[in-house]
């Protein structure tokens, strides 16, 4: 055979495809283009072939295998349908940055269906998969996965407190792999004694309801313990863990003889049947309640004080976009919301029996009539 002439035979190539792993770009140009494998070496030739190369690599990298996989831990089950949804709002924001899911970007999602112990072997398994970043719902998911990885990036959706649950070692200098959202939640749980305080004069005895196995959840109750003794207030912490105790809550509640309740965030509250379970279990304490949700109040319950969350995720997804650019979770300063929110709901006041002061309808930023 002349020395010039390609040695490539195109039907030996041909019946390589994508399904026995990436064809490699000199055998697609065979493939698709035969005459060109067999055209007698030139300097034209060689550039035609180079240029095809390049090409269709590039599509193997737009039509093969994304260029990024991200992680996400859910909190709940793949049948959790929080309004706004997370993982929605996140893939939504993404999009708009340039992460197509299925073109840049793929998710692998795992989800702990309210058991917070489920997350080390959750992350593991993320880690093991080889994602390039990994995103949280709550420091405690965040915290599993720091354990397992200190190379891949983490970004928590929500932390109540990212500094004291041992997340990171600062706000303004995360350092380390881990970087998010913090909305003070030992802050915003001493505005909810205030409004309570507010709302029901004469109240002596409150029930910080939240789940003991969620890292910041705790620390909210110990932060409440010096602003409530100022207002002279009792605290008292009941656990619970998912929404199957929420029946048990109600008998420890009524036990405790408590004058209003403040339920913490939980991690339980993503699925619309629990919101309406936990938003029940509250009526039939028949005792004012204050959520860090709207989404509770919306559902029946009597009134909320905390972050848009709307905000957090789409902060989140940002901080996913620059890390997945090149940027460290080192050197991102963990995000503070910048708008909360009030919202009342007038008809389970009138349900209740309850009067809302007027000071606190003229601060709510929502009353559902």
């Amino acid at each position: 055979m002349d020395s010039g002439t390609a040695i490539v035979d195109p039907s030996s190539v041909m019946p390589f495809t994508d399904r026995d792993g990436p064809m490699p770009a000199g055998w697609r140009v065979a493939a698709a283009f035969p005459k060109v494998a067999t055209m007698a070496w030139s300097p034209w030739r060689a550039l035609l072939v180079a240029a095809l190369t390049t090409a269709l690599a590039g599509t193997v990298t737009a039509q093969g295998r994304p260029t990024h996989v991200v992680g996400h831990l859910h909190t709940q089950s793949d049948a959790a349908d929080d309004g706004p949804s997370a993982f929605r709002v996140i893939t939504e924001e993404l999009a708009r940055l340039g992460h197509g899911e299925g073109r840049t970007i793929a998710y692998e999602r795992r989800f702990a269906d309210g058991d917070a112990g489920r997350f080390p072997a959750l992350a593991a398994d993320l880690v093991a998969r080889g994602v390039d970043v990994i995103i949280a719902q709550t420091s405690t998911g965040a915290l599993a996965a720091r354990r397992v990885t200190d190379r891949i990036p983490i970004v928590f959706i929500a932390s109540g407190d990212a500094v004291g649950s041992g997340l990171v070692a600062s706000l303004a200098r995360p350092g380390g792999n881990v970087t998010g959202n913090s909305f003070l939640g030992g802050a915003l749980a001493v505005k909810q004694l205030e409004l309570v305080r507010e709302l029901v004069l004469g109240a002596r005895r409150i029930a910080f309801v939240g789940n003991a196995s969620l890292a910041p959840e705790p620390i909210f109750f110990e932060q409440m313990q010096a602003p409530a003794r100022t207002l002279g207030l009792a605290v008292v912490f009941v656990d619970v863990r998912g929404p199957n105790e929420f029946d048990r809550a109600v008998e420890t509640l009524r036990a405790e003889r408590v004058d209003a309740v403040i339920w913490a965030p939980g991690g339980y509250t993503e699925r619309a049947a629990d919101r309406d379970r936990l938003v029940k279990a509250s009526a039939d304490l028949a005792i004012p309640a204050i959520h860090f949700r709207r989404e509770l109040v919306a559902t029946g319950g009597l009134m909320s004080y905390g972050p848009r969350f709307a905000e957090l995720y789409r902060n989140a997804a940002v901080y996913m976009d620059r890390i997945l650019k090149g940027e460290k979770p080192a050197d991102l300063p963990v995000q503070q919301p910048t708008q909360f929110e009030l919202v009342v709901n007038a008809r389970t006041a009138r349900a209740l029996g309850i009067t809302i002061p007027p000071n606190i309808l003229a601060r709510a930023d929502e009353v559902i009539e």
